[in-house]
């Protein structure tokens, strides 16, 4: 429930950050995870199954530090996220199959499901759906600030932390109290990648913010729901969805 200043975030924090590493990396083994522990900081790795084939042992021990992992699937897709080439009842097979795969490779059934782009269309129409029916919280590639009021869990916003724009993005969620959630891929000096350094000072800032409540999608989203329904953050994680 809101905190006793009409808050929805943990009392005495004032807005809401999400970091989601995606693609399960070796540098979010290597760098990202060593550093989250040093500043006492939890995250959602939307991990792609065939790269955590290469160490499931170190991402088991990353799911039991209380991090979150999520999907992140459908490997057919193109650069905007088009499965030109699939049918419904694919994507639906695809799912089950890396929950399944997921669930025995590193011991739990991701609840957070990252999309592959900004489109949802398949060979047989938008798959969107297929994907909401099997998570609690979908995160997309459409980029705005989440709040209470316009909370959907099955559609939830996000910004690239390479973006020039992430800045502003985040001082948005910070004036109004909002949620943000970051999406970050690989890391290192390379175009298209965020810089490792960059990457470390942000984080070491963000764990310093009084106000700032970190936190995985998981987390946060069940705090939301937990507002919504009138029940303890608890009692929103067993509770259906709206």
């Amino acid at each position: 429930m809101p905190d006793s200043d009409g808050s929805p975030w943990q009392e005495g924090k004032r807005w809401a950050l999400s970091l989601t590493y995606d693609g399960a990396w070796p540098e979010h083994l290597s760098e990202v995870w060593p550093l989250l522990r040093d500043v006492g900081l939890k995250a959602t790795f939307f991990v792609s199954p065939t790269r955590l084939l290469d160490d499931p042992r170190a991402w088991q021990a990353l799911a039991a530090e209380g991090h979150e992992i999520g999907s992140h699937s459908l490997f057919g897709a193109s650069d905007g996220g088009t499965l030109f080439n699939w049918t419904l009842p694919m994507v639906q097979a695809d799912l089950r199959m890396t929950q399944r795969l997921l669930k025995g490779l590193v011991g739990v059934e991701p609840e957070s499901f990252a999309l592959p782009g900004w489109s949802t269309a398949s060979g047989e129409g938008d798959y969107l759906p297929v994907v909401q029916e099997h998570f609690r919280f979908v995160r997309t590639d459409r980029r705005e600030v989440i709040t209470a009021a316009k909370f959907d869990p099955k559609a939830l916003a996000s910004n690239p932390l390479e973006e020039a724009d992430a800045p502003a993005a985040l001082q948005v969620a910070r004036l109004c109290g909002g949620w943000q959630i970051l999406r970050i891929g690989r890391l290192g000096g390379q175009p298209g990648r965020c810089d490792s350094f960059e990457h470390e000072r942000l984080v070491r800032d963000w764990a310093k913010m009084h106000d700032l409540w970190i936190a995985p999608v998981r987390e946060v989203g069940s705090r939301l729901l937990a507002c919504r329904h009138g029940l303890s953050a608890e009692g929103a994680s067993v509770a259906g969805d709206p």
